[in-house]
């Protein structure tokens, strides 16, 4: 039997890739750390790596506990989806840094297209989506108590509410900042540091999606 197909190969599968992605993040933002940029860019990249760190502290402990009331009346697809999550988030920052890293040791073509608009509306939509899922008044009450409480499902919603709220701002908070940076930059890189901005905001909404519907 091949261990990967198995429900603990595959999450520890997940949980490597997460290390590996991590590790590449740890690469990419060294390789960034030793471009000759200006000292006023270089500490706002670093202002935004913090803010990074924040936020997506943030998100896994709001995806741990929403995969756990979501999987809460048991199914092995639960134990999966707990290290899936980690790894993508992961992966979404690892091409941030790879793109952010290209752009600035001059690997990408400059992009002088009219910048979009950094719209997080898809994002909050899906964070809504995710709450509305598992509230409890939502739930079969009767398989919730055959598999735990219904007072620790109702305690451990609330604890995901303010996590929704935590991660919301502080996803507004490296947006900021991101835009900040954005603005030490050449017209010429601007848009291309905008996009990477872009495609992970994006990213994290199909990722609060992709929580969802995983398995169906």
């Amino acid at each position: 039997e091949n261990p990967e197909e198995t429900t603990s190969g595959m999450a520890m599968w997940c949980t490597q890739q997460e290390k590996r992605y991590k590790n590449n993040v740890a690469l990419y933002s060294a390789k960034l750390s030793s471009l000759p940029l200006q000292p006023t860019l270089k500490d706002s990249l670093k202002q935004e790596t913090d803010c990074w760190n924040k936020l997506q502290a943030s998100l896994n402990k709001f995806d741990a506990m929403y995969l756990r009331l979501y999987y809460y009346t048991g199914g092995t697809m639960g134990i999966i989806c707990q290290a899936d999550a980690p790894m993508n988030i992961a992966y979404i920052r690892m091409a941030c840094l790879k793109d952010d890293y290209d752009l600035f040791a001059n690997k990408q073509k400059p992009s002088f297209a009219k910048m979009k608009v950094i719209d997080t509306s898809v994002w909050n939509k899906e964070l809504q989506e995710a709450l509305a899922t598992v509230k409890y008044e939502t739930q079969d009450k009767e398989l919730i108590k055959s598999y735990g409480s219904t007072s620790e499902y109702k305690q451990l919603y609330c604890q995901l509410e303010k996590y929704a709220i935590e991660t919301k701002t502080l996803l507004a908070r490296w947006v900021t900042q991101r835009r900040n940076a954005e603005q030490l930059l050449s017209d010429s890189q601007q848009g291309n540091y905008r996009n990477h901005t872009l495609m992970v905001v994006n990213a994290l909404a199909y990722h609060l999606y992709n929580n969802r519907t995983f398995g169906e």
